[in-house]
């Protein structure tokens, strides 16, 4: 836990809300494993199999954030929360720099992470990457690292006439990252409202990323 820093203390501490420590037989007998953890009505239990105790202790470090995670918390999660501060908060300011450089004026990149995460934890299995937490940060800087690629690609650099007329319909200036229970495509582009969505499903999430934004330039 000690990776995450505060963030992790304080998950910690909310899981483990008796501020108490057990060390016990696993229930499940000899289908338990080795060495493992848990949180159980606000304490914290390290729990070995009958005829392991002593074994394999180094194992407990994997078990950990799994067991802080799993106590009933609202918001993000402890390994996305540190994702997104440190994989796209930290990373992003270069990319939108760039970004808006090939537009030709300041535009808004939304990463709206909170429904992001609202809708692949509700996809649950349907998430091919099973890791997406802990990356949701990166997958994300990693679509508008694609639209760059591909403003580049459709020739929006130094294009007067192609940034106007992105300006122009694109009213609110933004570029906001989506997932919809279903797509068309593993990556998707359109525009409603004045709004520029990169769209994808959660069976396709992180997937072709460097094709995000693909499409742009025949919606003008």
């Amino acid at each position: 836990m000690t990776k995450f820093d505060e963030n992790g203390k304080s998950f910690f501490n909310e899981a483990v809300t008796q501020s108490e420590l057990t060390l016990t037989v696993n229930p499940l007998g000899d289908k338990g494993e080795t060495i493992s953890s848990a949180v159980k009505d606000g304490v914290y239990c390290i729990m070995f199999r009958h005829d392991r105790l002593g074994y394999n202790q180094n194992w407990l470090d994997d078990t950990m954030l799994p067991a802080i995670e799993s106590a009933p918390r609202e918001g993000f999660s402890l390994s996305a929360k540190s994702s997104i501060e440190n994989e796209y908060e930290a990373e992003v300011d270069e990319t939108r720099d760039e970004i808006n450089k090939l537009c030709g004026t300041e535009f808004t990149l939304d990463p709206n992470f909170e429904e992001i995460y609202k809708v692949l934890t509700e996809a649950g299995d349907k998430v091919n990457d099973k890791t997406w937490q802990a990356r949701i940060g990166q997958t994300v800087l990693s679509y508008f690292k694609g639209l760059k690629y591909q403003l580049e690609r459709q020739g929006f650099k130094d294009d007067d006439m192609l940034q106007e007329g992105l300006q122009e319909i694109v009213e609110s200036k933004t570029f906001k990252v989506r997932v919809l229970p279903k797509t068309n495509s593993t990556t998707e582009t359109v525009i409603e409202d004045g709004v520029v969505y990169l769209q994808t499903s959660p069976e396709r999430w992180g997937y072709n990323s460097s094709d995000m934004g693909e499409g742009l330039l025949k919606l003008l």
